[in-house]
């Protein structure tokens, strides 16, 4: 349902990752309010296993959560998937 992005936050200089929704869950309302709730429920965590949950932002129309490093593929992909879905 959703897909793991590294990314570079260029203003404070640190890699951070980027969840996304799925290009097959773009502009479905039921995965967008998981994705909501997950990211309402990492903020409310604090422990050295779980990675850090920095903030829930948009990318483009869809929501996109902003976490610590992981692994991860280049947002590139993501981005590619969405304007073939959009052509679509």
């Amino acid at each position: 349902m959703t897909e793991l992005y590294r990314a570079e936050d260029s203003r404070l200089r640190r890699v951070v990752t980027f969840k996304l929704l799925e290009a097959e869950q773009i502009g479905n309302p039921e995965a967008r309010a998981l994705l909501e709730h997950e990211a309402r429920l990492l903020a409310r965590l604090d422990h050295p296993n779980i990675v850090a949950f920095h903030d829930l932002g948009r990318l483009g129309d869809e929501p996109c959560l902003t976490l610590g490093p992981v692994g991860h593929h280049g947002l590139g992909g993501w981005l590619a998937a969405k304007s073939r879905r959009d052509s679509e």
